[in-house]
């Protein structure tokens, strides 16, 4: 999945990760490819266990506007407004399903 505005090039991975940030002035690499970061994710508690809780979220799919990052069994679903200008990009949550109420405090 790819988003571009008149500065950048901003691609995702099959897997919901950062895979290109290409400067459009010059074609320049930004991300470190090597190391590209973790992508979208969930960062909780496992109260259970008493430790922390990631759920990565691995399948993006943009409908219309909106950039939609879902978990590899389609529990947990986010949903965040995505804003192309000119020179950057906004992402801003608009929605969260699949998480109780009480996990999001």
């Amino acid at each position: 999945m790819k988003l571009q505005n008149k500065a950048f090039e901003f691609e995702f991975d099959i897997n919901g990760q950062p895979k290109s940030l290409v400067r459009q002035a010059d074609g320049k690499q930004l991300l470190n490819t090597a190391d590209p970061g973790r992508g979208f994710y969930l960062l909780g508690r496992d109260f259970l266990w008493d430790k922390e809780a990631v759920t990565p979220l691995c399948t993006l799919s943009m409908d219309g506007d909106t950039l939609v990052a879902r978990d590899d069994y389609g529990f947990t679903r986010l949903a965040f407004a995505v804003g192309v200008h000119d020179t950057h990009m906004s992402f801003s949550l608009q929605r969260i399903e699949g998480v109780p109420p009480e996990n999001l405090q």
